[in-house]
Parts: C-alpha cells; sequence; structure tokens
C-alpha cells in the first residue's frame, strides 16, 4: 500500500489485482471480527474517584507510622527488591496484609503460574471487604474479555483499562493499530502496587512468570522498591492521575456480559491450577500471616526522603518527562553516579551531560544488558554508535 502514485497505472492496476484476491478475504474476516468482543460504541466516562485515605491500623500503617515517628512525617523506609523471587513475596505480602484498599497498575498481567495467583490473592482481599482498584494497559488482553467482565462485576473490585482497544480481536487490532497508530502507540509502561496507603512497590517488574525468576525457558533480572510511609501517599496521587484520565475506561464498557456461572467454574479451576503449579512450589498458596516477615524486614529499611518521578497523563497523552527530571537529579551527584539500565542509548545530550560530570570529577558507571542478554536487540543497533563514545 505504500506504493508511489507518481507511477501512476502501473501500480493501481498491481493494487487492483492484489485487492481481489487478498484484501476482499481480509474485509470478510474482519467484518466476521466485528461480531465479537468490543467496547461499546459510546463510552461513558466513569465519575472521578480518589484513594482511600491512608489505612489507621493494621500491620502496614505500623510500619509507617514507626517510620514516621523515628524519622519524620516526610520519610519513608526503603528497600530493594532486586531477587526475583522475594520481589513476588513482598507483592503478596503487601495484598495479603490490607485492611483497606488495594492498587494495582501495570503494563503486562500474564495468565500464568505467577500472575494467577496474585490475582487470586486481590480478589480473595475484595471478599474480605478490601477496596481493590486496578489499571492494567489493554495492549495485550486479546482473549481475556470474559474474565475481564466477571472481575469487574465482583464486590469491592473496579477495573480500568488504559487506552482500549475498540474490537477486541486479533484481526481487528491489527487494523485498527494501522489506522490509529500514534494513538495506540501511546501505553501505560508503569507498574505500582499500593496497599492501605501505606506502603507501595515501585519499579520494573509486570506480572508474570518471566519477572519472578518462576519461567523454565528465560527470566528477566529487574529491580524494584519496597517503601513505607509518605511515598506510598505520592503513589496514591500518580494512581489517581491514570485512573482518572481520559486514557482509561472501566470494563462494564465491553461488550461482553458478566456469567456468574462460568465465573464460578473458573474461580475453581485457576484456584486449582494454583494449587497444582511447580512454578508455584517455593511461594506460599494460601494468604498467611506476614506479620513475623515485616518485623524481620524492618530493621533493614533505609529511612530517607524521595520523590516520585513518573510521565503524566492528559488528554493529550502521556507527557514525556521523564529524561528531563532524571538530568535533574543525576545532575546533583557530587562524586558518584551509578546507573542500572537494560538499554543505554545516551545521544548528543547524554555523552555531553556524561563529559560535563568528569570535567568536575564525578565518576560514572554504568551497568547494562549485552547483545546476548536481552530480548530487543534493535536497542544495540542504536547503542552501537556511541559504544567508543563511552
Amino acid at each position: 500500500l505504500n506504493m508511489p502514485y507518481s507511477e501512476g497505472n502501473r501500480h493501481t492496476s498491481t493494487f487492483g489485482h492484489w485487492r481481489n484476491r487478498v484484501l476482499l478475504p481480509a474485509l470478510a474476516v474482519m467484518l466476521w471480527a466485528c461480531a465479537g468482543p468490543q467496547m461499546k460504541q459510546d463510552v461513558e466516562r466513569p465519575e472521578p474517584s480518589y484513594a482511600q485515605p491512608p489505612a489507621t491500623s493494621g500491620v502496614l500503617a505500623e510500619m509507617a507510622q514507626r517510620v514516621h515517628a523515628e524519622n519524620g512525617p516526610e520519610y519513608s523506609g526503603f528497600h530493594l527488591l532486586d531477587g526475583s523471587h522475594e520481589s513476588l513475596a513482598w507483592r503478596l505480602a503487601l495484598i495479603d496484609s490490607a485492611v483497606s484498599s488495594i492498587d494495582i497498575m501495570t503494563y503486562l498481567w500474564y495468565p500464568d503460574a505467577s500472575g494467577r495467583l496474585v490475582l487470586e490473592r486481590a480478589v480473595l482481599a475484595a471478599r474480605r471487604g478490601v477496596h481493590v482498584r486496578l489499571v492494567v494497559d489493554d495492549l495485550m488482553t486479546v482473549g481475556q474479555e470474559q474474565l475481564l467482565a466477571d472481575l469487574e462485576r465482583q464486590p469491592n473490585i473496579e477495573l480500568r483499562l488504559f487506552n482500549p482497544w475498540k474490537k477486541r480481536d486479533v484481526v481487528s487490532r491489527g487494523g485498527e493499530m494501522i489506522a490509529e497508530m500514534e494513538r495506540l502507540n501511546t501505553r501505560m509502561h508503569d507498574k505500582l502496587l499500593i496497599a492501605d496507603g501505606r506502603a507501595a512497590i515501585l519499579g520494573g517488574r509486570n506480572i508474570g512468570d518471566h519477572y519472578f525468576g518462576l519461567n523454565k525457558n528465560y527470566n528477566f533480572h529487574d529491580l524494584d522498591v519496597l517503601a513505607f510511609g509518605e511515598i506510598a501517599q505520592e503513589s496514591n496521587g500518580m494512581f489517581d492521575e491514570f485512573w482518572n484520565s481520559e486514557w482509561v475506561a472501566s470494563a462494564k464498557q465491553l461488550t461482553t456480559q458478566p456469567d456468574p456461572e462460568r465465573a464460578a467454574a473458573s474461580w475453581a479451576k485457576l484456584q486449582q491450577r494454583n494449587r497444582d503449579a511447580e512454578e508455584l512450589s517455593s511461594s506460599p498458596i494460601e494468604p498467611k500471616d506476614w506479620t513475623q516477615d515485616f518485623a524481620d524486614l524492618e530493621p533493614r529499611l533505609h529511612p530517607g526522603t524521595g520523590d516520585l518521578v513518573y510521565d503524566q497523563v492528559s488528554a493529550e497523552g502521556v507527557t514525556q518527562g521523564m529524561l528531563g527530571q532524571m538530568f535533574a537529579i543525576s545532575d546533583k551527584a557530587e562524586e558518584e553516579l551509578l546507573i542500572t539500565n537494560a538499554y543505554i542509548i545516551p545521544g548528543e545530550r547524554g555523552m555531553a551531560f556524561f563529559r560535563a560530570l568528569n570535567d568536575r570529577g564525578v565518576d560514572v558507571r554504568i551497568l547494562t544488558n549485552s547483545l546476548a542478554s536481552h530480548d530487543v536487540p534493535a536497542v544495540n543497533s542504536h547503542y552501537e554508535p556511541w559504544r567508543d563514545d563511552i
């Protein structure tokens, strides 16, 4: 379809021949697909709603209150989650320990062993009265419409989709991507879990086996931070900004209708699969009391103040403000700047910045992937021209 019009008739005739053999059957498939799951034509904007006040009871509130009492109200207690298995465990710990609210936003939520386990725990939290809000990027939810519709109808659970597809099947998604590339290339890459407005996990891990060291073929090594205190309340503000943005739609706007009988059967199947999953043999399958685990963690927390930095979302889209903010933070270095990042493409601005730091005596150390150790080789084609300069 990228044939130049200046060559006129030859390409017109080629297109006519090609159209009859390919486009008309494809159109028939797409028209058939239109009868499948969709978003409603006139999507109703949900009323704005906001995070609940921080909980005043429970182990998470007690942890945050002790951080504040010992250091000041603007402080948080931080713990880096470097280990993959540890990262899953602490997610389960926050969900199991919440007494009032759980907010989860993620780019990808896979229907594998860890994805099912986190989902089960969130549903069980809702059933004991915790208010659960979920925001998931709609990029990879193909085929999950019944689950989404049933989940939204569960008591105490609200589910919203970021930048949702209008038509839900694979064929129509491809056509919609081509027609609206700029809109559909705007994705919500954030990963955030907040419990009781008192504790939060922020960082790089989506919800899926290869983020938690459970995949048998390959795994990502990533990094999160677990925090108690003020930063959790700041995280509520970030979550609410996305939750109330024009870029999300409630799962109630799907044309798929909830099916209570099917939902009950799916729930029983999910629970059984979790108990049979070999990948989860080292994880607590049933909710547990994590009080002792939190007590053991507390002496290892690093108290400090922090600013939550993230891209803003507005009616026009997601404002890419991270780059400037990262330069501003890094420019505060007086002796050493340590960078761990999956992809390093510094550009002229980045190289000038590193040279300026060197000129004033700051050591810059960068840890990144080799070509063999990640799954986006195109990145290295952009990184390669900068290797000599670095």
